[in-house]
This record gives C-alpha cells, structure tokens and sequence, in this order.
C-alpha cells in the first residue's frame, strides 16, 4: 500500500515480545520513528474508538504475542508501507474513510525478540546494578 503524505491511517500490529508486556509508548515511539505524526496507540479492542468497524477490532496474535492498533498521519513522502520488520508486523491497514483494507502478515519474524526486548534487558541491568551498587556500601 502506498502511505499518502498528510492521510491518516488505522492499522493492527502484532509483536513479538516472548509474553512480556510491551507498552503502548513503545510501540507508538516505534510508530513515530518510522513516519507517522499524531499516533494513538491502544492494546485492548475494548478501548477503541466507536468509529472502529467491528471486523477490525478482532485480536489475531497467536499465543505469547501481543496485538496493538494504532492510529496515525503518514508525515514523509509518500511510501509504500513496510509491512514487516524483526520481532513485529502489521496485520492489516486501511485509510480512514476507506473500505479498502490492505492485508498484511499474522505472522512475525522472530529475532530474539525483535527491538522490544533488548531495550527491557537495558533497563533491568541498569535496575540491578543500581541495586547492587547501592547495596554493596
């Protein structure tokens, strides 16, 4: 699907993340990095706006994965969208006000757990050895 610039989408992201919760800020900084504005990002259909089809509030990770959907304005240049990467897909995207959705890929490419773990494995070591430098005087 070609990313129009200044067109809002709506899309479902599956992540990989080996059963450990990922935040929603993490996901909407990932969104962010690689070219939407204005991101909302939710991890329970239940919270999704009443505008949301029904069809698109259906939850499609498998077990151990997580599903986000997301919402957001397309700010580079126009581009086709990345459906895939380490550690996360897109399961599907559509333009607001289209009837048009643009299937994407239910299953994710692992990678040690894609960018989400390592950077929970970067604060962890950082927590415990703060801990042990405070506990070891």
């Amino acid at each position: 699907m070609l990313l129009e610039t200044g067109v809002k989408y709506r899309g479902a992201i599956i992540v990989d993340a080996g059963g450990i919760p990922v935040p929603k800020s993490t996901v909407g900084s990932k969104f962010k990095d690689i070219g939407f504005s204005d991101v909302e990002i939710w991890s329970d259909p239940e919270q999704l706006p009443e505008d949301w089809p029904d069809e698109d509030r259906q939850d499609d990770a498998p077990f151990l994965f997580q599903q986000f959907w997301a919402e957001g304005t397309w700010n580079l240049p126009p581009a086709e969208a990345v459906m895939k990467g380490p550690g996360w897909s897109i399961a599907w995207i559509r333009k607001i006000g289209s009837s048009e959705v643009v299937p994407g890929s239910k299953s994710v490419t692992p990678s040690g757990y894609g960018w989400i773990v390592p950077t929970l494995m970067i604060g962890m070591f950082a927590l415990v050895t703060a801990i042990h430098v405070k506990g070891s005087k």
